[in-house]
């Protein structure tokens, strides 16, 4: 079961034991980093238009101790375990 976590920026994650390369200590955890993420922009896209940030997105193969605070639940999921 995949669960979603969404960090303020990626020093939050790092701050909270995750790495940027996806590793994370807490044994058989699959870890996904997804990122910072934005907002999609309309279409066509105005020349003044603005990204609006929404976080840094991981995904885990399991719930990770102490990232409780962090977790979400998206409508439309980047990305899944399988």
């Amino acid at each position: 079961m995949t669960t979603f976590y969404r960090f303020a920026s990626q020093d939050e994650f790092i701050a909270k034991g995750g790495k940027p390369d996806g590793e994370y200590t807490q044994a058989g955890v699959g870890v996904s980093v997804i990122g910072d993420h934005y907002e999609p922009g309309p279409d066509p896209l105005p020349d003044d238009y603005v990204p609006t940030y929404v976080g840094y997105l991981v995904n885990t193969t399991a719930p990770i101790d102490g990232w409780s605070a962090y977790a979400v639940t998206p409508a439309a999921p980047m990305r899944i375990f399988g």
